[in-house]
């Protein structure tokens, strides 16, 4: 198994390679494709422990395993609420026996003891020999944070990944948003999906095309296919509306003091996604981030402070893209709050009954961020 500092220095050079668009060589891992044959079956449902596996994508990676397989979305969503709650026995683990102390001395704590609140998701990982999206975006923030006391420096110089901000997800995802449910390859971009059948002769072909700068709408043109014969690929574009918004992110990095700062931060995540027994939840998520330095010279560095995350407004179902559907209030109105923790997160799941999609429209939803006695808002827009 990769210790957790190979894989930040390996994430680092994987990043690197693909904003060069090169192929980085490295050993070629015997695929294990016949292991995905034999695990998924001829059907169209399956039954399996999730696993890692390798399957060529046309980009090279420093772990054994470049994707994770598991064998519906329901397995998948189970996955991230289990890794949530390891997370947060693990966090109350070093938290709730250490709850007298301040909050430097708590901070201190930390630092000097070398815990690390994301170790159930390094585990994960490891256990599976998995380069995964987290360990990317985790490199990528440790290194804007230790340059931080450098000239020129700026808050707004990182935003997470643009298709999934969630940690917990990210963990299950490989840096190209990919993942593997069932036989069918699911790649998310901006505009959308791709599934990818992978038992077709052509699913390699298909996926290592659109790693190398191949439109959506060409690689559906290549490799879709057509009612007769089926090909490899299928190109699923979000619902776009003037009146509906359906998919939204938002990052912003917000000054309170001298020395603290948060990061709010939203998201809106309604892919559409059609197939046998594979519709993926609808899910509004916020995140709260904490930062603090010591003084004005020093690097800024994640903050064990009291926060919450919530939402406030209003969301409809979607039942047609144009006149979207009848404004609700939201489920949750209240704040997710819970011991001193570095970031905070809130997810409200909504599968309603029916409707192709949930939305919400122009200053009818906010997410709500507090740290400590600050209170911000951000519109979802």
């Amino acid at each position: 198994m990769k210790k957790p500092n190979l894989l930040k220095l390996g994430a680092i050079a994987f990043i690197f390679c693909s904003l060069l668009f090169t192929s980085c060589e490295s050993e070629i891992i015997e695929s294990s494709n016949s292991d995905l044959q034999k695990s998924a079956g001829s059907g169209d449902s399956c039954n399996f422990q999730p696993y890692g596996l390798y399957f060529e994508n046309g980009k090279s990676v420093d772990c054994e395993n470049n994707m994770m397989h598991f064998p519906s979305w329901d397995a998948f969503d189970l996955a991230v609420e289990t890794l949530e709650d390891q997370v947060d026995n693990h966090e109350d683990s070093f938290v709730i026996p250490n709850d007298h102390l301040s909050e430097d001395a708590l901070n201190d704590l930390e630092e000097s003891s070398g815990f690390i609140s994301d170790q159930p998701l390094i585990d994960y990982e490891n256990s599976h020999e998995f380069c995964s999206l987290r360990a990317i975006e985790a490199a990528l923030e440790d290194a804007w944070l230790d340059s931080s006391d450098q000239p020129g420096w700026s808050f707004d110089d990182y935003q997470e990944n643009a298709i999934n901000v969630d940690p917990y997800e990210q963990t299950l995802f490989n840096p190209f948003n990919e993942i593997m449910i069932c036989n069918d390859i699911y790649k998310f971009i901006e505009t959308g999906v791709l599934i990818i059948d992978s038992t077709h002769p052509d699913a390699v072909a298909a996926l290592t095309a659109s790693n190398n700068g191949i439109s959506p709408e060409e690689l559906a043109i290549t490799y879709g296919g057509n009612s007769e014969d089926p090909g490899a690929l299928q190109y699923n574009e979000d619902l776009i509306s003037g009146n509906c918004i359906l998919k939204t992110r938002k990052s912003i990095g917000i000054d309170l003091a001298a020395k603290y700062k948060l990061r709010a931060i939203h998201q809106l995540d309604n892919k559409t996604i059609n197939g046998p027994s594979l519709n993926k939840a609808k899910k509004y998520k916020a995140f709260t981030k904490n930062y603090h330095r010591k003084t004005n010279n020093s690097k800024w560095k994640k903050r064990r402070i009291k926060r919450s995350a919530g939402f406030d407004g209003r969301r409809h179902d979607v039942n047609d893209p144009i006149l979207c559907g009848m404004l609700i209030d939201t489920d949750v109105t209240g704040r997710y709050k819970k011991r001193r923790r570095s970031s905070g997160k809130i997810k409200v799941v909504l599968v309603s009954g029916g409707a192709p999609g949930v939305g919400t429209e122009t200053g009818e939803l906010v997410s709500t961020h507090r740290q400590r006695t600050f209170n911000e808002t951000i519109s979802f827009e």
